[in-house]
């Protein structure tokens, strides 16, 4: 059967949809190792999933901007935080360290955001799924209705 690097980060609430991945791989009998930071770590380990750890810490890493982040009406400021205190200076590290860990894996699942993941499949040549996760993966506004392409390309002017 497959062997299958699963790689996320954030919270619980990012972990979850990946364990139940995690569990439906291996009930098929594929290997399933989990490529996350030590705040995953021990309840990937009472799951009975292998764990490697990935540098980072999300939540030391924001917590300068929690005032910031996340309770505001201006979901480009989380997401510009998130980018460029947490994801952009822990890349590279986590680049070769997921690098290390998939050199035998036949399958590589991740969340939208771990931009190591893509760079790391395309690096080794393996297949990859990347999963989106919403609200946090992509910027919204409270009112639910669709934006305009103007606003979209506003939106990528101002991440730029």
């Amino acid at each position: 059967m497959a062997r299958i690097v699963v790689t996320t980060f954030g919270s619980t609430g990012d972990l979850n949809p990946f364990i139940a991945f995690g569990f439906a791989l291996r009930s098929r009998g594929h290997d399933v190792l989990f490529a996350v930071e030590a705040n995953f770590q021990q309840q990937l380990s009472l799951l009975g999933f292998p764990v490697r750890l990935l540098t980072g810490d999300q939540e030391k890493a924001l917590a300068p901007f929690r005032h910031q982040s996340f309770n505001n009406d201006q979901p480009l400021t989380s997401l510009k935080l998130l980018v460029d205190h947490y994801i952009l200076p822990s890349l590279p590290a986590k680049v070769a360290e997921l690098r290390e860990i998939c050199q035998q894996a036949d399958l590589l699942i991740s969340v939208a955001s771990q931009f190591a993941a893509s760079i790391v499949a395309e690096l080794l040549h393996i297949t990859s799924i990347t999963v989106i996760l919403t609200p946090s993966t992509h910027p919204f506004c409270l009112d639910s209705s669709p934006a305009p392409a103007h606003a979209l390309a506003s939106i990528s002017a101002t991440m730029e």
